[in-house]
């Protein structure tokens, strides 16, 4: 899937080696690390969803990674803590989540091969997957952002 979306990206061999499968629920593949940001990808979802859609969650986080999400996550989290009590600060923060979910979407797309209705069937595997036992810490751009914009709302708009 790497090699596939690389090629219609164009992802440089140095992002490439930032992808990771992981023992993780599907709902956690996500970018994370604030050095070296990298990608970790649910090997359950890896091994059980069709080519397409993992074509859709790598190039949706490759566009988390080659725009530099999480660093500018980890600015906008520090941002809200300290201002929570402003009510503009906490709009935009939630604004630049929607946006930037948005936007990987739409690399997603790319990624795919202007496979829409892929990225939004990866979508829903993965929020059918969300109801999760195990107590894990939340990584900083997950694929199934549910605070930053609904599923329904993402799909509707690739669709």
């Amino acid at each position: 899937a790497l090699g596939r979306v690389g090629k219609r990206l164009v992802l440089p061999a140095t992002l490439r080696r930032r992808f990771f499968e992981c023992a993780l629920p599907p709902e956690r593949s996500s970018v994370m690390g604030l050095l070296r940001a990298r990608c970790v990808l649910s090997r359950e979802f890896i091994e059980t969803a069709p080519p397409e859609e993992v074509d859709a969650l790598v190039a949706h986080e490759a566009g988390h990674l080659r725009s530099g999400d999480v660093y500018a996550a980890f600015v906008v989290g520090v941002v809200n803590c300290l201002f929570f009590f402003l009510r503009p600060v906490r709009l935009l923060g939630k604004w630049w989540r929607e946006a930037t979910e948005l936007a990987a979407d739409d690399t997603a797309v790319r990624g795919t091969g202007d496979d829409a209705l892929a990225v939004a069937s990866a979508i829903l595997r993965v929020r059918g997957a969300a109801v999760s036992p195990f107590p894990l810490p939340a990584p900083l751009l997950p694929f199934a952002d549910e605070g930053a914009l609904s599923a329904e709302k993402r799909i509707e708009r690739l669709l």
